[in-house]
C-alpha cells in the first residue's frame, strides 16, 4: 500500500459523513505549516489530513503543527484501530489529533476507514482566514499524499486568471489585465510589476506580451 492508496476511502469517509451534507476535499495544499496531505471543509470548519503508512512521530509532527491553523487536525494510517487505551491513542489524544485507520475488507476487497480516536476542536485558529488557501482545482490536481507531486499554487491560480482575461478580451493593455484577473497582490501596483516580468519572460503559458 501507498500513501496515495490512503487518500480515496479517507476522501470518500469524509465526503460520507452523517452530516447534512459531505465535507469539501482538497488535496495537496500549501498551509502556513506546511504542505497537506488533504485538507477538509464543512461550511466554516477546516480540517487537516495527513497520509502516512504508519503511526510515528513524523506524521504527529505533521500533525501537531497543522494543529493551530485548523479547527481539527487528523491522521491516517494502515491497519486496524487502535486499541482504546493503548499508548498510541493516549499520545494522540494528547496531542488533540483524530486517528484514522484504513483497512481492506474481507468481503469484497474495498477499504474501511475507521475513527479510533477523535481530534479535538481548535476553538480559535490563529488565521481565521484560513479558507483563502483552498481552491476548486485542489480537489482532483493532484492526489492526497503524492510526495514531491506538482500541486496546486497560488501563482497557477493567477495565471489561469490571467489566460482567461486574456482569451476572453485579447489585447488587453497592462492595466486593463490587472483590473480584469483576480489576484493576490496587495494594491494594483505590485500586481502591475509582478504580472508585466511572467509576461515578457514568457512564463504564463500562452499569453505573450507585445509593445
Amino acid at each position: 500500500m501507498k500513501e496515495t492508496d490512503l487518500g480515496p476511502p479517507v476522501a470518500a469517509w469524509f465526503r460520507d459523513l452523517g452530516w447534512e451534507t459531505g465535507w469539501d476535499v482538497y488535496q495537496e495544499v500549501g498551509l502556513p505549516s506546511g504542505c497537506c496531505d488533504m485538507v477538509v471543509r464543512h461550511g466554516t470548519i477546516i480540517g487537516a489530513v495527513e497520509l502516512k503508512l504508519r503511526l510515528g512521530f513524523d506524521v504527529l509532527e505533521q500533525g501537531a503543527r497543522h494543529r493551530p491553523f485548523v479547527h481539527y487536525t487528523w491522521v491516517a494510517v494502515p491497519g486496524r484501530p487502535l486499541h482504546e487505551g493503548s499508548l498510541q491513542a493516549k499520545v494522540c489524544d494528547w496531542l488533540g489529533l483524530g486517528v484514522l485507520c484504513v483497512r481492506d475488507a474481507a468481503y469484497d476487497g474495498s477499504r474501511l476507514v475507521t475513527e479510533s480516536v477523535e481530534p479535538k476542536l481548535t476553538r480559535r485558529i490563529s488565521m481565521p482566514d484560513i479558507a483563502k488557501y483552498l481552491h476548486e482545482e485542489q480537489k482532483t490536481y493532484s492526489p492526497a499524499g503524492s510526495s514531491g507531486a506538482p500541486r496546486w499554487t497560488p501563482f497557477k491560480a493567477v495565471c489561469k486568471e490571467i489566460k482567461a482575461a486574456v482569451a476572453a478580451n485579447p489585447g488587453l493593455t497592462l492595466n486593463e489585465l490587472v483590473a480584469a484577473a483576480k489576484h493576490r497582490y496587495r494594491t494594483p501596483k505590485a500586481a502591475r510589476v509582478a504580472m508585466y516580468s511572467w509576461l515578457h519572460k514568457e512564463i504564463v503559458p500562452d499569453v505573450h506580451a507585445r509593445k
